[in-house]
């Protein structure tokens, strides 16, 4: 004898497994950055909804935010009373590719090609500082020592800098119809992008931001 409730839950996952699937595609190719860079997606209902009294309901993500990755919230309701709803609970596995150690990193070292490597995870282990792309950390410099096989973070690199303390500056700045430069010295190091103090003259201090090695900006 066929089993009514399994055949139905076995129905419902297979819908949930497909609404999922094409949200997961959606946001990705519209460029939602709250989507990670994936290679696989596993998706299994972990909680059918109890008292929903019909076999196909509609199917639709909670207007709350959620992260795409481990436990999600997805509500179901019927066509004909669609004020009765009911949440189910799945499981989202992304695997993707991190950026970890390819050997042990020494701290203050610019990190090259060969020290680090890609490895295939479940991206709902990953984090906001998470790395997905080597090209990213190559020629970033190490703020501690990083372990071969330790997953690299934003916040154990940071770009070098190209402007140390005392360098002499052109400072550059551009409005409407002008430009015009001064040279100072710089008070700060600094890296490309980075905003330090440049003092011009005996008593004037300026921010402005590195472009390049003696060159700074300041925005008007």
């Amino acid at each position: 004898m066929v089993n009514r409730g399994a055949e139905k839950n076995a129905d419902l996952e297979r819908a949930v497994q497909i609404f999922l699937h094409n949200e997961l595609e959606r946001r990705r190719a519209s460029g939602d950055e709250s989507i990670p860079q994936y290679e696989s997606a596993d998706i299994q209902l972990v909680l059918p909804p109890a008292g929903l009294p019909c076999d196909d309901p509609n199917l639709s993500l909670p207007s709350r935010p959620q992260r795409f990755a481990g436990r999600i919230s997805v509500a179901a309701n019927c066509p004909d009373n669609p004020n009765l709803v009911r949440y189910l609970q799945a499981n989202i596995e992304l695997m993707g590719y991190v950026v970890v150690a390819a050997q042990d990193i020494p701290a203050g070292v610019p990190l090259t090609a060969e020290q680090v490597t890609l490895q295939l995870v479940d991206l709902s282990r990953a984090t906001t500082q998470s790395v997905f792309a080597e090209q990213v950390v190559v020629g970033q410099t190490s703020r501690r020592m990083i372990r071969a096989g330790q997953p690299i973070h934003e916040n154990m690199i940071h770009q070098p800098p190209v402007v140390n303390r005392g360098d002499k500056m052109v400072i550059s700045a551009q409005g409407n119809g002008f430009a015009v430069s001064r040279e100072g010295e710089a008070m700060d190091a600094g890296a490309i992008g980075d905003e330090i103090r440049i003092r011009v003259g005996q008593r004037e201090v300026i921010q402005a931001r590195v472009t390049a090695p003696g060159h700074a900006r300041v925005n008007l």
